[in-house]
């Protein structure tokens, strides 16, 4: 990761007791997804203002302004959207269809920050958090919110980012009302997905800095060249790692460092907590890795390249460029040649079919990793998350959406290290032992990886230590140490030893045995990442005669996964120790018609073309930033008739999937999947077809 990336600002902070209970204050970014005008009174008259207030005269709100409005959308980043006499205010915690009462906390040209004060009028669709600290907590967005709802909405991100960035047609409706359920099919006939009763902005029609600010988090080339890194996964500040990445925001360029957004951060962990009307129980079996405790960033398996970002104007609605939609050409020079290409636009199709989301039948504790941050509390060792927009280390004992025995694993390290007098690190002296613990588990084999990250190689007491996690944890079969003594966000350093007991951990993915190391990078809810992979696979349309290249093959996870069906799979990927990953995999699993190769996917793909590969599927599973525009530039160049598009970011695919149109490519579906519940993240697995190729 980059050791100078922008981050958003501080939050906005939570309202305490106010309103329907479980309501929490989420990150204030923007976004939005819903639609139409609020309508607002004035509750009460603002403070006086400074002289960047004067500079905003004239706009329908006024800073410190209390106001009652009502909400008509929810944003990128899980906040409800409203307008006041068309003046646009993000509202966290607020949900479509609510009245509610809010202040006004800062203000920009086109839109403002709004905290919420009182839900007046409560949407059908809000429950109770089971969270106890969801209020402070940064990695869950939508707790609150029901979950057949969270679906829809999910869905509906998607189809906003074709149709705005990209510019593409999306056929009005596909598959049923409700979203789709992975697990428990009985559950889905009973009606438990699906119930929501609310319509999640079907009228609203948002506006250009509604839809495209919370995606102009521009991504850092450098800090996220990858979805998770293995070893590159940040700490601190605000953003905690739900989108696997570190974010630039747009505002941030457009304006003074000293105006920045109020956005918070993103979550990670876990013990079993309750509410009145749901029981969670542990499962054999998890969002981008953010969750509190769990910073993570970027896996470095991800070429390097440009973002596409053509320009910034000071002009939100200009802003958009962030995201790729003026420019449809490979190089942000002139349009494709129709003539060269072939031109497959939007318009000239059905329109793309988006399914229904994907969810969980349970979708609790499903997270198989834990990267939690240590610090000291009165003397004593304390693991948690940070603290929204800070490095405060708030403690956490439980988390939800975290295996249970991720949970326990922490708690018992955080009690073992207080009796051994174990110091954690601070980082504003670069003193103190214990920056980070990571947690790993296998849901199928129940095998668990402890990874100690120090800030130096002696462990004080190191055997006792040791002895002690193993007779507390029966389960773990691997204790690494990891040293990181560098002043520096990313949680790993390039050392890392075997303490005690194995040096991977195995997990499945469908029927395919993956070894896990300390850094190696793995989907962290193995149960949506299997219908995830289905679907490529199913997309793909291997029939066992075809050649497959995957891009960004990372530990050859897709690769694997797909190649029993095919003649032959390449895969690439350009972080080295990732490619022996993927080797040792493919012999673990007696696959023998996998070949990978070290480099980036853009260099690797024309060296196999010269040497006679012709590709007949291309998979390309990119980190949030999307591909590099050379390897699309190698795709149309190819001309293979299907190409899988795995997506972690919904407006660099739209950005993506308007080049392949434009150079010949009809996007033909998208299907998204809630790998990460109740978070705003979503993944989609695209087919696009060759206009001319043969069905």
């Amino acid at each position: 990761m980059s050791k100078n990336k922008r981050r958003g600002g501080a939050s906005a902070g939570k309202p305490q007791g106010v309103g329907t209970p479980g309501r929490r204050q989420g990150e204030a970014s923007r976004g939005q997804n819903g639609g139409g005008r609020a309508r607002a009174e004035r509750t009460s008259a603002p403070q006086a203002g400074s002289k960047r207030s004067a500079a905003l005269a004239g706009l329908p709100v006024e800073k410190n302004g209390e106001y009652t409005a009502e909400i008509i959308g929810i944003g990128h980043d899980g906040e409800g959207v409203g307008r006041v006499e068309g003046f646009t205010l993000f509202v966290p915690g607020a949900l479509p269809g609510e009245r509610v009462r809010l202040k006004v906390l800062k203000l920009k040209k086109q839109y403002g920050y709004a905290k919420l004060l009182e839900v007046l009028e409560s949407s059908p669709d809000r429950v109770g958090a089971p969270c106890p600290i969801y209020d402070k907590c940064g990695g869950c967005q939508l707790q609150h919110l029901d979950y057949a709802a969270q679906l829809k909405v999910k869905r509906q991100f998607v189809v906003d980012n074709l149709e705005r960035i990209g510019k593409l047609k999306v056929a009005k409706e596909a598959g049923a009302e409700t979203g789709n359920v992975v697990g428990d099919a009985a559950a889905l006939r009973a009606g438990m997905i699906g119930s929501s009763t609310t319509p999640i902005s079907k009228s609203f029609k948002p506006t250009d800095e509604e839809i495209i600010v919370p995606e102009n988090k521009v991504i850092n080339d450098e800090a996220l060249g990858s979805k998770e890194g293995p070893d590159d996964t940040i700490s601190g500040s605000g953003l905690q790692p739900l989108m696997d990445t570190e974010f630039v925001d747009v505002s941030d360029l457009l304006e003074d460092a000293g105006d920045r957004s109020l956005a918070g951060g993103l979550h990670e962990q876990g013990q079993t907590v309750g509410r009145d009307d749901i029981t969670i129980t542990t499962r054999d079996d998890t969002i981008g890795d953010n969750t509190p405790g769990g910073n993570t960033a970027p896996r470095t398996g991800a070429a390097t390249g440009t973002s596409f970002i053509n320009d910034v104007s000071e002009d939100i609605g200009e802003s958009i460029l962030a995201a790729g939609v003026k420019s449809t050409s490979l190089r942000g020079g002139e349009p494709a040649d129709p003539l060269k290409h072939g031109t497959a636009h939007a318009s000239e199709t059905d329109g793309i079919v988006v399914y229904p989301t994907i969810g969980m039948s349970d979708p609790w504790r499903y997270r198989n990793k834990a990267q939690v941050p240590f610090g000291e509390e009165q003397g004593g060792l304390v693991g948690g998350f940070y603290a929204q927009g800070s490095h405060r280390i708030i403690d956490m004992e439980a988390c939800l959406i975290q295996h249970a025995n991720n949970d326990e694993v922490i708690a018992k390290v955080k009690e073992i290290g207080r009796g051994l007098g174990i110091r954690a690190y601070r980082e504003e002296t670069h003193e103190g032992l214990l920056r980070h613990v990571v947690v790993k588990v296998g849901f199928r084999t129940g095998e668990i990886m402890v990874v100690l990250v120090t800030n130096g190689k002696e462990i004080p007491h190191a055997q006792e230590w040791i002895e002690q996690i193993r007779t507390a944890i029966p389960g773990v079969a691997s204790i690494c140490q990891n040293v990181n003594t560098g002043r520096t966000n990313v949680i790993f350093g390039a050392t890392t030893r075997v303490l005690w007991g194995q040096e991977v951990i195995y997990d499945y993915i469908g029927d395919v045995k993956f070894a896990i190391s300390a850094r190696s990078f793995f989907q962290v809810n193995p149960i949506q990442t299997e219908a995830l992979y289905s679907k490529a696979l199913e997309y793909a349309g291997l029939t066992g005669g075809e050649t497959v290249v995957d891009a960004y093959c990372g530990i050859g996870t897709i690769s694997l996964f797909l190649a029993k069906h095919a003649k032959k799979v390449y895969g690439v990927e350009i972080v080295p120790e990732a490619i022996e990953d993927a080797k040792r995999n493919a012999e673990l699993n007696g696959i023998r018609n996998a070949e990978f190769a070290v480099g980036g996917a853009e260099d690797v793909l024309p060296e196999w073309q010269r040497a006679g590969v012709r590709p007949d599927v291309i998979v390309v599973d990119p980190p949030r930033k999307g591909c590099d525009e050379r390897l699309l530039e190698t795709i149309l160049q190819l001309r293979p008739e299907r190409v899988v598009y795995v997506s972690c970011n919904a407006s660099t695919l739209a950005r993506d999937l308007r080049v392949l149109e434009d150079g010949g490519y009809r996007t033909v579906c998208v299907q998204p999947v809630d790998m990460f519940p109740h978070t705003v993240h979503v993944e989609c697995t695209v087919l696009l077809k060759w206009k001319w190729a043969s069905d």
